[in-house]
C-alpha cells in the first residue's frame, strides 16, 4: 500500500493510504483476449482519512470490488488509470470504443533497484508471475495488448 503525504507547509500534514487499483467487471470482450493493464500495488484510490479500523476495512472492501468498464466515471480507480488511458488515447488507441475489452491486474510485489535477489525474492517473483499467468488464462484467449505501469 502506498502512503502519500498530504498538506502544505504550515498546515497539519497527514498520511493518506492508497489501495490497489480496482478491477473491471468481466465482459465477453475482456474475456476474449482484450487489454490487460498491470499496476504495482497501491496505485488505486485513496482511503478517507480519519476512519477507524472497521470503517476503513468497509471502505477498502467497497472501493476494491471489481466493477464497471475501465471508463466508468462512477468507479474511483485512482489517478493512475485515467493518466494511462489518456496516454493510450494520445498514442491512437481507441479507449472509449474498446472500454469493455480492458481488465486490470495488480502485481503484488514492490521492487527496489538495490534489493538483493535472494531465494525468497525469487520465489515471490515466481508466485507473482504465476498469478499473472492465471489471470491471463482466465480469458479464453490471451490479451491482445498487455501494458505494465511501473512506479514513477
Amino acid at each position: 500500500m502506498r502512503m502519500r503525504l498530504e498538506g502544505s507547509m504550515g498546515s497539519k500534514a497527514k498520511f493518506s493510504q492508497r489501495i490497489d487499483v480496482p478491477g473491471t467487471a468481466d465482459t465477453p470482450e475482456n474475456l476474449q483476449g482484450g487489454v490487460l493493464l498491470v499496476f504495482p500495488p497501491g496505485f488505486g484510490p485513496t482511503l478517507s482519512p480519519g476512519l477507524d479500523a472497521s470503517a476503513q476495512a468497509l471502505e477498502r472492501q467497497k472501493l476494491s470490488r471489481p466493477r464497471g468498464r475501465i471508463t466508468a466515471r462512477q468507479v474511483d480507480r485512482g489517478p493512475e488509470v485515467p493518466q494511462l488511458l489518456k496516454w493510450l488515447e494520445r498514442a491512437g488507441f481507441p479507449v472509449a470504443q474498446d472500454a469493455a475489452r480492458f481488465s486490470i491486474f495488480t502485481w503484488p510485489q514492490h521492487w527496489e533497484a538495490d534489493r538483493p535477489l535472494d531465494r525468497r525474492v525469487l520465489k515471490a517473483a515466481a508466485a507473482d508471475a504465476a498469478r499473472l499467468a492465471e489471470e491471463v488464462k482466465k480469458a479464453s484467449a490471451a490479451p491482445s495488448f498487455l501494458c505494465f505501469r511501473s512506479t514513477p
